[in-house]
């Protein structure tokens, strides 16, 4: 029995380092994936084929977490067909690349006086991913990607953050500084009182 628990102990150890890397990044598609969705739902986007918004993100994050070759491509389009919104996204992100290169996708979409705007989010790799590294209007688009957004939205949390404890700091200094004000207050009135008590004593005597 003691050789049976070494041997699971032992197992454990030697599992475990390999797991660390896999949790962590399970760790962080899952914040980012959080962070991402919360971009999107305040700009009014939904997920389209449906699909449920957080599982789209989910997937495709975890899909470009784990192939750091692969680029990421944006394609947008509007029209009063959502159908075909969606086909010209595609193709707006896609067009030229070989099918065989292109990876995890989804669609986002919302509709604005009465048309419908599709986003295209779209990972590609190989002779695709290098293509779209050169492509004037992937560069253009760099900052609304979603490693963009996730990284604007974190700034703006901490900012957001610093300036509540800032102001939390300030609330906290000025109640100090009117206890302090108060408390000073109160001594001068306290040695008033005990200086008129000492003349008053004296007078008596």
């Amino acid at each position: 029995m003691k050789k049976f628990f070494l041997l699971a102990a032992v197992c454990m150890l030697s599992v475990l380092p390999g797991c660390a890397p896999g949790a962590k990044m399970a760790k962080k598609v899952k914040e980012d994936s959080k962070v991402q969705v919360q971009v999107l739902k305040d700009k009014g986007y939904k997920a389209l084929d449906n699909e449920k918004i957080d599982e789209s993100v989910k997937s495709f994050l975890t899909a470009k977490y784990n192939d750091r070759g692969a680029v990421e491509v944006i394609g947008k389009a509007t029209s009063k067909d959502l159908n075909e919104a969606r086909a010209m996204a595609r193709q707006d992100a896609l067009a030229g690349y070989d099918p065989a290169d292109i990876g995890e996708t989804f669609f986002v979409y919302k509709k604005s006086r009465r048309q419908f705007e599709v986003v295209c989010y779209s990972l590609v790799k190989g002779s695709a991913a290098s293509a779209a590294r050169r492509n004037a209007t992937q560069l253009a688009r760099q900052y609304e990607n979603t490693e963009a957004q996730i990284a604007e939205a974190k700034a703006k949390a901490a900012r957001e953050k610093a300036e509540k404890e800032r102001k939390k700091a300030q609330k906290q200094a000025d109640k100090a500084r009117k206890k302090a004000e108060k408390a000073r207050k109160e001594a001068q009135k306290q040695a008033k009182k005990a200086k008129e008590e000492l003349k008053n004593a004296e007078n008596y005597r």
